[in-house]
């Protein structure tokens, strides 16, 4: 009897915690983070207007993995979704803000609807990333492999072309990434390593093309004499 009377609390207790609605979690988001409607359970859900630090995110729908609790981490596909742009992917959080991401996809995020304050005013592009595998260690890179794109990067009346930065799948704890031009009015190359600051280091090498608009080309000597293949040399770091 004692038995029966276990299996079936049991029963019901895993059928409650899958069925769990994803509403009753509201009151647990943290105080900068909201929800303008939640729906579907714990485990499969959807939050609609979400938003963090005032900061409109869009739509966001996930898949909780309930193994991944076995080793302690909350693991989950999940897609957020905001006008063109879209994230998805595979996340596995771990203690102390740990993240390990599988096959991220990011696709049409407009540079200019970024909160960054350390983009240029006025900055115009279209960002693209696939990264089968990212590890942030709270602080830090760890690993990442994949490729970003961005086109028709421009500034005000100053259109600079478009760009790929790729970090080697055969050498995914390297960090260092390898940044060229695909197109525009500038020849670029150049290799950006991600630092433990955390940070990065950006060198390379930079030319104008002969279709380049007077006033660029006038800027990109600012930086140097010309090499023997005409292009000059160039340096920037920055934290974040």
């Amino acid at each position: 009897m004692l038995r029966f009377v276990a299996l079936a609390a049991a029963a019901f207790l895993v059928i409650l915690i899958a069925q769990f609605p994803a509403s009753w979690c509201r009151r647990a988001l943290p105080a900068d983070v909201q929800c303008r409607q939640l729906d579907g359970s714990l485990w499969s859900g959807r939050c609609d207007g979400l938003k963090a630090q005032q900061l409109a995110l869009g739509n966001l729908t996930w898949h909780l993995h309930p193994l991944g609790l076995l080793r302690a981490r909350l693991v989950a596909d999940v897609q957020l979704i905001q006008g063109s742009a879209m994230l998805r992917g595979r996340f596995a959080l771990g203690g102390g803000g740990r993240i390990d991401a599988q096959d991220l996809d990011l696709s049409g995020l407009h540079l200019e609807r970024f909160p960054s304050s350390q983009l240029p005013r006025g900055l115009h592009g279209v960002l693209w990333a696939q990264f089968p595998t990212l590890r942030w260690s709270g602080s830090h890179f760890e690993a990442l492999a994949g490729k970003l794109n961005v086109q028709g990067l421009a500034l005000p009346g100053s259109p600079l072309g478009n760009y790929q930065l790729e970090f080697p799948a055969s050498a995914p704890d390297a960090l260092v990434g390898t940044l060229r031009d695909t197109g525009g009015p500038l020849r670029v190359e150049g290799d950006l390593r991600l630092l433990p600051a955390p940070g990065f280091e950006l060198n390379g090498r930079v030319a104008a093309r002969a279709d380049a608009a007077p006033g660029l080309a006038d800027e990109i000597r600012y930086l140097g004499s010309p090499d023997a293949d005409g292009m000059r040399p160039f340096s920037f770091a920055a934290t974040f």
